[in-house]
Order: C-alpha cells, then structure tokens, then sequence
C-alpha cells in the first residue's frame, strides 16, 4: 500500500513493507551492518499505526483514525494541524 500526504506544507508518501533506501546505497552500507529504512503497518489494541524505523530502531509513530480504500486519516502530529488525510496512490 502507497499512499500521499500533505503536512505543513511537507509532502510526503508512506509505502508500507519496503526498504525505502536505494539498493546501491543499502549495497554499500550493508557491510557495516545498515539495515535500511521502512514504514510498517502496526496494531495494538484496536488502533493501527504508522512506524517508522531506520536501521531496526523505531522512529515516528503516528495512529491511524480510520482507514479504506482510497484514504487514510492521519493524527497525533506535535503542531496543527493535528491530522491530516493520506490518499492512496497506485
């Protein structure tokens, strides 16, 4: 799953399960134990959650408060606005 989002005026795309890194990167860093970077799809309890991690330690945590086909809202950011919507992308 891919998805678009605007925060702040910061564009960004979330692309669950996937080492976000370029293979010639993660290539070179891999000797020195690199692990790369990814955004993971989590629950706990009934909440899901964005999780990021660089090099197997996890980063931001964003919650998901509802989720379908084409969207997904996002919130808990620190700064308004506190959600924001997320648009699927193929």
């Amino acid at each position: 799953m891919k998805y678009n989002f605007e925060w702040n005026n910061e564009k960004g795309i979330i692309e669950f399960n996937k080492i976000l890194d370029k293979p010639e990167i993660l290539e070179m860093l891999k000797k020195t134990g690199y692990a790369g970077r990814k955004i993971l799809l989590e629950k706990i309890d009934d909440t899901l959650l964005i999780s990021t991690f660089h090099n197997n330690h996890k980063g931001l945590v964003l919650p998901i408060k509802e989720i379908d086909e084409t969207k997904a809202v996002l919130y808990g950011f620190p700064l308004e606005p506190y959600e924001t919507i997320a648009e699927r992308i193929n």
